[in-house]
């Protein structure tokens, strides 16, 4: 009888948890809303007073880098338009 396959640990499932703190809860408020109209089966997007928090689940290493590659990139250019 064969083997049973290994999992590889480079597959998932996989989570990633990012938490940034802002300076205020509106700032908070307004860049988590801004946010949530990207979340998808990957990523979903919350609110803990000033602190936004991207929850990533991904089958692969791979898959959960480009999630967070994709929120974080959506989440500077919210800051950025925020401070011009």
């Amino acid at each position: 009888m064969p083997e049973p396959e290994k999992a590889s640990p480079l597959t998932g499932p996989v989570r990633l948890k990012v938490s940034i703190e802002f300076d205020t809860v509106e700032e908070a408020r307004a860049t988590c809303e801004a946010l949530k109209v990207d979340d998808d089966e990957f990523i979903r997007t919350g609110r803990d007073g000033k602190i936004v928090i991207g929850e990533i689940t991904a089958r692969t290493v791979d898959s959960a880098r480009r999630s967070a590659d994709d929120w974080l990139a959506c989440l500077m250019a919210i800051k950025d338009s925020m401070i011009n």
